[in-house]
């Protein structure tokens, strides 16, 4: 959204010096909004090299998607993507630069969760529950019913022994092609 703000202020600037006339009172608070946008993220480390970056943005003018990714890099980077100022001004700068780009970021994350807003964004969530104690044996899916033609096999007598022992079996794989009889021996020992 920041870089949104600063394509659109950019926009905004070169816009008043192209018309023969003086620039409309809107166009004049875009570009003092655009100016002071630009002068809160020079208090970033990042951005504090102003010459550096009006190089970035003159060397791709013509393809906003490189600079527009290369400073959305430099906002997250430098911390100023989550500075609430910063923020503030954007908006005020995107109300005035481009109202329509405005309206996109007008949304209520009240009681919300994990919630985005913007594009080209990155999200990783932590949310520490407590953990839920399990109750053994832990039934995950259903058990296939037994068929009515079932026959027994050597092997259901090998999971029973090994199922009935004294040690703990951490796991049993049956495996084979489809159609051979592995759910059925599962379905009888469980």
């Amino acid at each position: 959204m920041i870089a949104a703000a600063l394509a659109a202020g950019a926009g905004a600037g070169a816009g008043a010096g192209a018309g023969a006339g003086a620039p409309s009172s809107a166009t004049a608070a875009a570009q003092v909004a655009y100016t002071e946008l630009k002068t809160l993220l020079r208090g970033f480390e990042w951005f504090a090299d102003g010459d550096r970056v009006q190089q970035a943005f003159a060397e791709n003018a013509t393809r906003p998607e490189v600079w527009l990714a290369w400073i959305g890099d430099g906002l997250e980077e430098s911390g100023a993507s989550s500075n609430d100022q910063v923020i503030a001004a954007a908006n005020g700068l995107l109300a005035l630069a481009d109202p329509q780009e405005a309206g996109r970021y007008q949304v209520d994350v009240r009681e919300a969760a994990g919630v985005q807003v913007g594009d080209h964004n990155t999200q990783h969530n932590e949310f520490h529950l407590p953990p839920r104690e399990i109750d053994w044996p832990c039934e995950v899916g259903v058990v296939p019913p037994l068929a009515d033609c079932r026959q027994q096999r050597p092997v259901d007598h090998e999971l029973a022994a090994v199922a009935a022992a004294e040690t703990v079996v951490v796991c049993q794989i049956l495996s084979g092609l489809g159609g051979v009889g592995k759910t059925q021996p599962a379905a009888n020992l469980c």
